[in-house]
């Protein structure tokens, strides 16, 4: 068996595995931000990780076999970058002062990962309205887009609030 064949079967397995995993517990992205979770700066990176696979898997050429079994288990384990991010917000309680703390932070990447993410919903929508269960997360953003108007951050927050309003105005 060739070195891809092995890889193949390896990743077949491995679905398997995540599929009995995924019908044992309720719930994979509250195992997955017990492990990363402990801090904002982990679940910040997490995020941004699986942002950032999407974004690579979106490019790639789905014709691919590799490409398309990583997809298929994140699709089967229910993680995508919709889901991980509106679970951090009712896991912090749709709470907008604490987006404004990692904004402000040193020690997150959290602005570097809020705008990549605000354009990745930019370009699915409908992908983020099938994740959004109510408006909670909208009102958190409005609420934050009221923040950031009102001054006071150590960065021009102009670009943050025009992608913030054209997210929201996908959904009014």
């Amino acid at each position: 068996m060739s070195g891809d064949e092995c890889s193949t079967v390896g990743l077949q397995e491995l679905i398997h595995y995540v599929s009995l995993y995924c019908q044992k517990t309720d719930d994979v992205l509250e195992t997955l931000f017990e492990l990363h979770g402990n801090n904002d700066e982990d679940a910040v990176n997490f995020q941004l990780d699986i942002l950032n696979l999407y974004g690579k898997l979106d490019l790639a050429d789905q014709t691919k076999k590799f490409d398309k079994i990583v997809k298929n288990i994140l699709d089967t384990a229910g993680i995508s970058p919709n889901r991980l991010f509106l679970f951090f917000c009712q896991r912090t309680g749709m709470d907008h002062s604490l987006l404004v703390d990692l904004l402000l932070s040193n020690e997150t990447e959290f602005l570097l990962f809020f705008v990549k993410y605000l354009k990745y919903v930019e370009r699915d929508p409908q992908a983020f309205a099938a994740a959004l269960d109510d408006d909670d997360v909208l009102d958190m953003l409005r609420s934050l887009i009221s923040v950031l108007q009102s001054g006071g951050f150590p960065y021009n927050p102009t670009y943050l609030i025009h992608r913030l309003t054209n997210v929201i105005n996908l959904f009014e």
